[in-house]
């Protein structure tokens, strides 16, 4: 296809047309109407939504998610061994191949959980060759309910802002019918639903008790109907004590408590008052009180900022 070739040549030149200040409008013209684009993402041949825009952000912010990276890499020092992880909004696939490929042997399991269809889709195309790659397909919330079903707010997240509803449930539920191994990671990326998702995964937090990274944006967050403190409420009393804060580029910002009202206030109103087309928002690491982690060290990313495969 005619169409995936130029794609792929855009891609391949994307910082010397970026220079020149024509690679925004060529990209438009090529990837709309939407396709299904076939390229190399993370060291692996995947299929895309050709508006997605993982492809372009890794090669604009090279230190877009290097705090989850650097996550996985310290918790592999420190278990000394194979990790499990739960990767809640896995999207398209693009952040397991993300850690897979910059740490190949990292990975003992991760279970990829994805409740829009269109996403799942492609989820399932791109981990196919993966046997550690568990896709669950399930819509999350605290407890079994019925919840907005998931829609796409732009070319490549989705939040539950949909007019129909759909059933969800805890987390609790999906991985304690996966599995009875433990967990030592649990990300989330849901746009809005982060809070309602830890809230349905109590018995992970205080049985497993993983290392956590999950987004906090306010201003979906208020648009899903949602508390703006229930993570913060949530991670207290499972005794999750240290909180790192990283703004949504994955540059290290500053460190919190768990129990640190004020700030979250603080910060809160800041995004909201940035409005939703800034798209300011967080990602935090939130460690459970008894870990031996060196926070600072992972502050710092120096393996993520160095890592093999950048995009």
């Amino acid at each position: 296809m005619l169409r995936n070739i130029f794609y792929n040549i855009l891609l391949k030149n994307y910082s010397p047309l970026r220079r020149l200040g024509i690679f925004q409008g060529w990209w438009r013209k090529i990837t709309i109407p939407p396709f299904d684009a076939k390229t190399k993402l993370y060291g692996s041949v995947v299929v895309l939504p050709s508006t997605h825009l993982i492809p372009v952000v890794a090669r604009k912010c090279p230190t877009f998610n290097n705090p989850y990276l650097e996550l996985v890499y310290d918790c592999v020092k420190e278990k000394n061994r194979k990790i499990n992880i739960v990767d809640v909004g896995a999207s398209i696939g693009d952040t397991f191949l993300f850690i897979r490929k910059n740490l190949p042997l990292a990975i003992d399991k991760i279970f990829c959980v994805e409740g829009h269809p269109g996403f799942a889709k492609y989820l399932a195309v791109n981990t196919k060759s993966f046997p550690e790659a568990i896709i669950l397909r399930s819509v999350l919330s605290d407890k079994n309910e019925e919840v907005s079903s998931l829609v796409e707010i732009h070319e490549s997240t989705a939040s539950a802002q949909g007019k129909s509803f759909v059933k969800a449930q805890p987390l609790d539920s999906v991985i304690g019918e996966a599995t009875n191994e433990i967990i030592d990671i649990l990300k989330i990326d849901t746009d809005g639903f982060d809070g309602r998702i830890l809230a349905g995964s109590l018995h992970i937090l205080t049985q497993h008790r993983p290392l956590v990274i999950f987004e906090y944006h306010p201003g979906l967050i208020q648009n899903t109907g949602n508390d703006l403190f229930q993570p913060f409420a949530i991670l207290e009393n499972c005794r999750y004590n240290m909180l790192l804060w990283f703004d949504k580029y994955g540059v290290f910002s500053h460190f919190t408590s768990a129990d640190d009202k004020m700030a979250f206030n603080q910060y809160a109103q800041e995004c909201l008052q940035q409005g939703l087309e800034a798209d300011m928002h967080y990602d935090i690491i939130a460690l459970p009180e008894e870990t031996g982690m060196d926070v600072q060290e992972l502050s710092a990313c120096r393996f993520a900022i160095n890592k093999p495969i950048p995009y």
